[in-house]
């Protein structure tokens, strides 16, 4: 720490914050100092909500992965720990599979979203590690909905089997005659680009 900056709090302070301090009779809920700590999967988050009319907050942290979450939304009546929990799924995925192979393949032509127009919904197409996922959305866990895609060659892609190993179906993109990716077919199924 420099000379001209103050400590607000010391680290073994906030160290006490995280620590459970409080355990609720039910064993369903705990507290640090001023944060409730609860165990998802086995993993320690700590954090604090906070509600005005018309407003949510959550901050949360995993300590474990020196992460931490910001959520604000502008509503009443909802549940800030299934988004936080949402997030730290996507967030936990994205510290698996570190391959980032993609024989040099430019994968944010095919970025965007897709009308699901026979499902009521859109499909996400993101790069990710040398690969592209598909979400589905709207969804309440979007890391449940992720599917991964190797390219094969051309606009080609294959889903990647839960084993890591073997490969899916086909994941097809369509381009006009300009080149711009314009739909995306799964399943026999088009999906329009529509962002």
């Amino acid at each position: 720490m420099s000379k001209d900056n103050k400590e607000v709090l010391r680290p073994s302070t906030l160290k006490e914050m995280q620590r459970v301090q409080w355990v609720d009779p039910d064993m369903k809920l705990m507290w640090g100092l001023g944060f409730e700590v609860s165990s998802i999967n086995g993993v320690t988050y700590v954090g604090h909500g906070g509600s005005c009319p018309g407003y949510r907050t959550l901050l949360m942290l995993c300590p474990k992965n020196i992460i931490a979450i910001s959520i604000m939304i502008n509503a009443q009546n909802v549940d800030n720990g299934k988004y936080a929990k949402a997030i730290f799924n996507i967030l936990n995925k994205a510290k698996g599979n570190t391959d980032t192979t993609n024989n040099n393949v430019d994968l944010e032509v095919y970025a965007g979203n897709y009308d699901e127009y026979t499902w009521d919904g859109e499909e996400i197409v993101v790069p990710w590690k040398g690969k592209l996922a598909v979400f589905s959305s709207p969804s309440d866990d979007p890391a449940e909905s992720m599917q991964l895609f190797k390219y094969i060659n051309g606009d080609t892609f294959r889903r990647i089997r839960t084993d890591d190993e073997t490969l899916g179906e086909e994941l097809r993109f369509e381009r006009d005659a300009n080149g711009k990716v314009v739909k995306m077919w799964h399943n026999n199924n088009f999906d329009n680009k529509i962002k």
